[in-house]
Parts: C-alpha cells; sequence; structure tokens
C-alpha cells in the first residue's frame, strides 16, 4: 500500500492485489491527479491498454454528495432572503436619509 497526501490534506491509498489497483480516498477531487498518473503509467507499461480497464464504485460518496447539494441548497435560499432584506433597508435607509438631509438644508441659513 502507498498513500499519498494532496496539498489540501487529503489522502489517497493505492493498494494493489492479484496485479489489480486499488484507490481509496475521502475526496474525489483528490485522487484525480493520482488516477491520470497511475492510468498513464500502466497504458505505458501494458503497451496494450485493452487490458487495462477502470471500475469506481461511488455508492458510498453518494450521502455526502447528496447532503452537500442539500446545504448548497440552503445555503443559496439563506443568502435569497438575505439580499431582499438588504434591499429593503437600503431602500428605507435612503428615503430617512433624503429626509434627514431635506431637513437640515432647510434649517442651515445660506
Amino acid at each position: 500500500a502507498v498513500a499519498f497526501a494532496a496539498t489540501t490534506g487529503d489522502v489517497v491509498t493505492i493498494l494493489t492485489t492479484k496485479g489489480k489497483y486499488r484507490l481509496q480516498t475521502d475526496n474525489l477531487a483528490a485522487a484525480r491527479t493520482i488516477v491520470q498518473e497511475l492510468s498513464s503509467r500502466l497504458a505505458e507499461k501494458l503497451h496494450n491498454t485493452s487490458k487495462l480497464t477502470f471500475s469506481e464504485s461511488l455508492e458510498p460518496l453518494l450521502p455526502t454528495l447528496y447532503d452537500a447539494v442539500d446545504s448548497h441548497f440552503q445555503a443559496r435560499g439563506a443568502v435569497a432572503v438575505l439580499d431582499k432584506q438588504l434591499t429593503e433597508n437600503m431602500t428605507q435607509f435612503r428615503v430617512v436619509q433624503k429626509r434627514l438631509l431635506a431637513r437640515f438644508k432647510d434649517q442651515t441659513p445660506s
């Protein structure tokens, strides 16, 4: 087994058994570079890429992905609500500011 640490701190582990290579990681983005390099080196070594097959198992990662999508959707909704409130408050602030400027302008002799 060989483990690689990405710059983000994620670890990608390569396990070998009976001529098969298995990669394990918690972050697919961290495994991208390792997969590309491993596949290019294996293709170069085997010369015949018909023997080279890849498969993936994403089932363990799908709940994490769904949770991330749900939280992102909720965050976008919260941002939209806050943006609307900010727009309303800024409109009210401008009205009050305009009234105060008009009031002080009338009180100050020119």
